[in-house]
C-alpha cells in the first residue's frame, strides 16, 4: 500500500512538475509586466526628489545673487563715503594751499624794498619786522604741517580704498565661482529631471503597449492554456485507461502468431560475457558493426561492408547495420581469432546464437553485433514475415519479423547479458506459458507461438515501467531475453520523438 501511495505521489509530482515550468512560462510575463509596473509607480517619485533637487539648487543660485548684489550695494557705498571723505580733505587743502600761498606773498613783500620802508614805519609805530615775519613762519609752518597730515590722511584713505577694492573683488570672484559651480549643479540636475522625465515616458508607453498585448493574449489563449494545463495532466491518463481496459483485452479474440517455417532445429546460446572471442575456421567470415570489433589476427581479410543485406537497404539503415567490417580467413587449414566487445557502453555483454543446418531464430536485428557464415561470398539467409491479416498485430503494432537462417552464427548483444529461455515438452504438456516483458525480447524460436498479453498491473504501465503488452511464449523451444529491460528506452521515456522512432522501429520488426 505504501509503494503504490509513493507511486502515485511520484506521478503527480512529474505532472506538477511539468504545469509548474509551463505557468512559470506565463506567469513570468505577468510578473514582468508588475515589476514595470512597481518601477513606473517608484517613477513620479524619483522625479518629484529631482524637481526638489532643481528647486533647492535654484534656490541656492537666488541666495548667491542676492549676497552678491548686497556686496557690491555695501561696497558702493563705501566707496562713495571714502570718496567724500576724499573730497573734503582735498577741499580743505585747497584752502590751505591758499593761505599759504598769501602768506608767501605776505613774507616774499616783507623781504623786497616794501618791506624795508614798511621796517621803517613799523618802526615809527613801534612795531618790529622780525616779530611780523616769525609769526608769517610760524603760520606758514603749522600750514603745512596740517598740509602734510592731510597728505597723510589722504594717502591713507586711498588706501583703504584700496583695500575695500581689493577684498571686494576677492569677495566677488569667489561668489561668481561658487555661483559658477550651482550653475554647473543647477544643469546637471536639470539633465538628470529629464532623462528620468523621458525614461518614465518611455516605460510608460511600453506598458501601455505590454497590457494591450497581454490583454489580447490572455482574451485569445487564456481559456486554450486552462484547457491545454488540464489536458496535460489527464489526457494520458484517460488514453492509457482506455488502451488498458479497453483495447490490450481484445487481444484474447486473437489468435497466436505462429511463423510457417520448415526450420525447427534446436539452437545453442553461450554464457553471456563483456567479451566474446570468435574462432573462424578456413573460409568462414564474420560481418560485424564497426564499434563491437576490438582485435584480431592480423593475417584476416578484412573489407569495407556497406550494407548487412541489399534485400532490406531501409531496414539495415535504421537497425544501424551500415558500414560494416567484413573479416574472412583465407588461410588454409589454419584458425584464426577475433575478439568482440563494446567499446563505449560498460553494461553492453554478448552471447553467441549457433543456428544449425536446418534451424532458425527469429531476433530483432537492431541486437545484431555480428553474423559468423561458413562463407564469405554468400549473402546472410535473412527472412521477413508480414502479419497484416493478423488481430494481434494491429492491436500491437507489430507486422513484422526477421528470420535468420542456418547454418550461422550470431552475436547478440544486450544490456547486462542475454538470458535463454527455455521451454521444453514438460511445459507443453501442462500448458505452461512463459510472460517476458516485451523491451526485453530478443528473439525466439520459430517453433514456439507467440503472442501479447496485458501488463499485469496497471501502475507499472501507468508510470511508463511497463510497456502496455508483455511477450507470451508458449510452445517447445528457446526465446531470448535482456537481463535488464532495454535502458535507452527509460533514458528517452519521456522523449516525445523517441517514442514515436520505437513506434516506427517496431512495426518493421527492428
Amino acid at each position: 500500500m505504501f509503494g503504490i501511495l509513493t507511486n502515485v505521489l511520484r506521478w503527480l509530482f512529474s505532472k506538477a512538475a511539468m504545469l509548474l515550468v509551463i505557468w512559470t512560462i506565463v506567469l513570468g510575463g505577468f510578473a514582468l509586466y508588475l515589476a514595470s509596473q512597481k518601477y513606473l509607480e517608484r517613477l513620479p517619485e524619483e522625479l518629484a526628489d529631482k524637481e526638489r533637487l532643481v528647486q533647492r539648487i535654484r534656490e541656492e543660485t537666488n541666495q548667491l545673487d542676492e549676497k552678491v548684489a548686497a556686496l557690491k550695494q555695501e561696497l558702493d557705498e563705501r566707496v562713495k563715503s571714502v570718496e567724500a571723505i576724499h573730497s573734503k580733505l582735498q577741499r580743505e587743502l585747497e584752502v590751505r594751499q591758499k593761505q599759504m600761498r598769501g602768506w608767501q606773498d605776505q613774507l616774499t613783500a616783507l623781504k623786497g624794498i616794501k618791506a624795508r620802508a614798511l621796517e621803517m614805519w613799523n618802526k615809527l609805530r613801534g612795531v618790529t619786522t622780525e616779530e611780523q615775519q616769525n609769526e608769517l613762519s610760524r603760520r606758514i609752518a603749522e600750514s603745512r604741517a596740517k598740509q602734510d597730515d592731510l597728505l597723510a590722511t589722504a594717502k591713507e584713505v586711498i588706501g583703504q580704498r584700496q583695500a575695500i577694492e581689493g577684498a571686494a573683488r576677492g569677495h566677488e570672484l569667489k561668489l561668481t565661482e561658487q555661483r559658477e559651480g550651482v550653475l554647473e549643479r543647477l544643469t546637471a540636475a536639470e539633465e538628470e529631471r529629464d532623462r528620468v522625465k523621458s525614461e518614465a515616458e518611455r516605460w510608460e508607453g511600453r506598458v501601455a503597449k505590454s497590457q494591450d498585448f497581454l490583454k489580447a493574449a490572455f482574451e485569445k489563449v487564456g481559456k486554450p492554456l486552462i484547457w491545454l494545463s488540464l489536458s496535460i495532466i489527464f489526457v494520458p491518463v484517460l488514453v492509457k485507461i482506455a488502451l488498458y481496459y479497453f483495447w490490450a483485452p481484445l487481444l484474447s479474440f486473437g489468435r497466436p502468431v505462429s511463423l510457417k517455417t520448415k526450420a525447427h532445429a534446436p539452437i545453442r546460446v553461450t554464457k553471456t560475457a563483456v567479451a566474446q572471442q570468435i574462432v573462424l575456421e578456413t573460409g568462414e567470415s564474420a560481418t560485424i558493426q564497426h564499434k563491437f570489433y576490438q582485435a584480431s589476427d592480423e593475417d584476416l581479410i578484412k573489407k569495407t561492408k556497406f550494407v548487412f543485406s541489399w534485400k532490406y537497404p531501409f531496414s539495415c539503415l535504421a537497425a544501424g547495420l551500415f558500414l560494416l567490417t567484413r573479416v574472412t580467413n583465407r588461410v588454409p587449414g589454419a584458425q584464426r581469432r577475433l575478439t568482440l566487445s563494446s567499446q563505449s557502453e560498460a553494461e553492453i555483454e554478448m552471447a553467441v546464437v549457433e543456428v544449425p543446418e536446418g534451424g532458425a531464430v527469429i531476433c530483432r536485428p537492431s541486437f545484431l553485433a555480428a553474423l559468423i557464415q561458413s562463407s564469405g561470398d554468400e549473402e546472410p539467409r535473412v527472412r521477413s514475415h508480414w502479419r497484416f491479416f493478423s488481430l494481434h498485430a494491429w492491436i500491437t503494432l507489430q507486422f513484422r519479423y526477421f528470420e535468420f537462417r542456418g547454418p550461422v552464427k550470431l552475436v547478440i548483444w544486450a544490456y547486462r547479458g542475454i538470458r535463454a529461455e527455455r521451454l521444453t515438452a514438460e511445459n507443453v504438456q501442462e500448458g505452461n506459458e512463459r510472460r517476458t516483458n516485451q523491451l526485453a525480447t530478443i528473439g525466439f524460436s520459430p517453433s514456439l507461438s507467440y503472442r501479447s498479453r496485458r501488463s499485469e498491473t496497471f501502475i507499472s504501465y501507468l508510470r511508463d515501467q511497463n510497456p502496455l503488452f508483455d511477450d507470451l511464449f508458449s510452445g517447445q523451444g528457446v526465446f531470448l531475453c535482456q537481463q535488464v529491460s532495454r535502458a535507452e528506452h527509460h533514458r528517452q521515456a519521456g522523449n516525445f520523438w523517441a517514442k514515436i522512432w520505437n513506434g516506427l522501429t517496431k512495426i518493421i520488426g527492428l
